[in-house]
């Protein structure tokens, strides 16, 4: 019993170990640096390809992988004079739990919405999601994305990761409430994806400019956006209770393109 008990402690030990030296070789993300940073070779690819000039460095994180995708990454970076450096302390960083071979950085800005058609998110609780939402959004022609919440980091490395880039392509703004983003947009007509009194997405008349309201992963939009706003559901067989919020924005934005002649 005493044997177990000594074998347990050291594994333990040897994991605090482990953790440790992990931190100690990770690059912690702070909300409140001037800057972030995109994670990964696919993503930075993304970046550079579309000649934005927002990426200040490159790290090149892993000495020993030389895919062929790196070599694309760091030759397009050699290529507009982008900074490239060696440390692995950029591998996993902080909010990220994933691996990375390539990490690139790039300054924070004082970024604010265009007026036009928007995508509007509601106490995004998953960076993910929001991620997602953006890269579909930029799919679809819609560069501006407003983000009602206290807290919402726009700049976070997840949601740039999982933007796959395209955060570094558009505008997203937080702002307190529904009534203080109305205000600085009072044109655009507001439909809010949530089933009271809401009105078949097919049916619904569209009009631009537009903002596309979804809301909160676990617990949708608030009753009071039915006042605010055009009540919309997107129409399924009823096998589910709903759809994945990124996924029904991908929806909600390929059927408003479509009906204004956006693509």
């Amino acid at each position: 019993m005493r044997r177990m008990y000594e074998r347990v402690l050291l594994e333990a030990g040897r994991t605090l170990i482990r953790r440790s030296h992990a931190l100690a070789d990770s690059k912690r993300y702070d909300e409140q640096s001037l800057v972030s940073y995109v994670l990964g070779a696919t993503a930075l690819r993304n970046i550079l390809k579309n000649d934005n000039d927002r990426i200040t460095k490159v790290y090149v994180v892993n000495h020993n992988r030389t895919e062929l995708l790196q070599e694309e990454v760091l030759a397009l970076a050699r290529d507009r004079g982008i900074a490239i450096e060696h440390d692995r302390r950029y591998a996993s960083v902080w909010g990220s739990k994933a691996q990375h071979a390539l990490v690139g950085e790039f300054e924070k800005w004082d970024d604010h919405l265009e007026p036009g058609s928007h995508v509007v998110l509601v106490n995004p609780a998953l960076p993910a999601n929001a991620g997602a939402i953006m890269r579909s959004a930029l799919a679809f022609g819609i560069r501006n994305v407003a983000v009602i919440s206290s807290d919402f980091d726009v700049f976070s490395p997840s949601v740039v990761r999982a933007s796959m880039g395209a955060r570094l392509d558009l505008h997203a703004e937080v702002f307190p409430t529904l009534e203080r983003y109305r205000e600085r947009f009072p044109e655009n007509s507001c439909y809010a994806f949530m089933l009271d009194a809401a009105e078949p997405l097919a049916k619904v008349e569209k009009r631009v400019p537009y903002s596309i309201v979804v809301g909160n992963e676990s617990v949708g939009l608030p009753p009071e956006f039915s006042k605010a706003c055009q009540p919309v559901f997107i129409e399924q067989s009823g096998q589910v209770d709903s759809l994945n919020v990124a996924t029904a924005t991908g929806i909600a934005l390929r059927e408003f393109a479509l009906a204004t002649g956006a693509v």
